[in-house]
Order: C-alpha cells, then structure tokens, then sequence
C-alpha cells in the first residue's frame, strides 16, 4: 500500500555511507586526473578518458587493443553519484563536491590551510591570526592600512613579519642583498584565491633622489624564503643606505 511505497521511496533517496580504500580507481589510469564522463573501455574493460584515447590514438595504455569507441556507462554513473567531502573540512569547509568538481574546488576553496612563517603552524587564515597574537605576538611589526611605516630588515635574517592591527591580516616583507643591489616583496599569507587584494608601495631614497615601487602584494598560503615573486622592488647599491 501507500506505506510500502513511501518505505520504498525512502531507501532510494538515503544516502549511503562507504569508505573507498583506493582512491586512484577513480583516476585515468594514463592522465592519474579524474575521471569525468565520458568514460571509454575497451575489450578487456581497462578505462580511459577521452582526452587520453585521443592522445593514445584509441590504444588501451593497458593492453594495446582499440579503446575510445564504447562508453563505461556503469562506471560512468558510480562516478556521477560520489561526492566528496573537502580535505579542508578540519580548517572549517564543510562542502561536499562532486567527483568532477574535486580538483576545481581544492584550488578555490577559501579555507586552504595557511602556514606561518615563524614556526611550523598550518591553520586557516583567521585561525593563523590568532596563532600570531598568542605565540609571536613579541616578535612580528605591527601595522596600520593607510599609514606609512619605517621598518628594518635584518641582513641576516631577510624578512619580516607584518601584522594588521585591526584587519587579521599577516604579511610578509622580504629582503634580498647582493653585491651592486638589493630586492624587496611583500606577500599576504592567505589563500591565493581570497578575495582581498592589498596595494603596497616600497620606498628608498637617499640626499636628492629617490625610488619607488607600487604594486599588488601576492595572496599565498605558504611563505618561504625561496618563494619566487611575481613583481619585486630592486633598489641599486647607490641606495643601501637608505
């Protein structure tokens, strides 16, 4: 009756939880990207995606026999009915994407773990805030949007850490000495998709002259000292001084 039915509709629309023990099953096994219909196979059942039949010459990388003429319907819809939880879920993501969205969304995704440039802390941005204000707190400049400030950087060292005041923001200031010139940057520790950019201006200037440059400071999550700029400042050596 009514009620058999409405059991019935229940169980097809419940989702069901399950652990997949290998992940690359759901990768081409030529490409390693994920599969996305359409999904091709050849006699033997080995799979492929499109692309790669192409790029193969419809040649199964498995067995050499012809691949890229009939579609893995099944394996086609075990793919379509996956979702994933975001790897970023313990940093506060709680998105479930599809198979096909997966590596779309890991690059997006707004809580990409940070990671501090004074220890070995991963958090989200705002969580790596607060991690600045309870344990480096002593050792980072402080600074305000808007105003200009004077800063050292140590020799050594190479880099300073800048923190907003008032916004949560952290930046990094780095510094690069060579014989006839020095290099400056700042980068903000956020993921590189945040929808917040910051212009930053870098002066040198000695008894007459002097230099400048203005630009976008780069969005990145992670900091290193051998991080390669996109833009930097480069100050020649008639202004170390300064």
């Amino acid at each position: 009756g009514d009620g058999c039915r409405d059991l019935a509709q229940t169980i097809r629309s419940t989702s069901l939880s399950c652990v997949l023990l290998d992940s690359d099953v759901l990768d081409c096994p030529i490409c390693f990207m994920a599969l996305n219909p359409p999904v091709y196979q050849c006699k033997n059942g080995h799979v492929a995606c499109k692309s790669c039949c192409t790029n193969m010459k419809n040649k199964c990388g498995s067995c050499s026999l012809p691949i890229g003429y009939n579609r893995c319907r099944a394996f086609e819809k075990v793919i379509e009915s996956l979702e994933f939880k975001c790897p970023n879920s313990i940093y506060g993501c709680w998105d479930f994407v599809k198979n096909s969205e997966r590596l779309r969304h890991e690059k997006a995704c707004a809580y990409i773990p940070c990671a501090c440039p004074c220890c070995c802390y991963m958090g989200s941005r705002d969580d790596l805030y607060t991690h600045f204000r309870e344990e480096h707190a002593s050792s980072v400049n402080k600074i305000r949007f808007g105003v200009a400030s004077k800063v050292s950087v140590d020799g050594i060292k190479g880099h300073i850490v800048l923190v907003e005041e008032e916004g949560s923001f952290i930046f990094v200031l780095s510094r690069s000495v060579k014989a006839d010139w020095n290099s400056g940057y700042v980068v903000c520790i956020a993921p590189t998709n945040s929808d917040r950019d910051f212009v930053y201006e870098l002066a040198a200037e000695d008894a007459d002259s002097s230099t400048q440059l203005r630009t976008t400071a780069e969005n990145t999550p992670k900091w290193g000292v051998d991080h390669k700029p996109k833009k930097q400042f480069v100050v020649l050596k008639e202004f170390m001084a300064s």
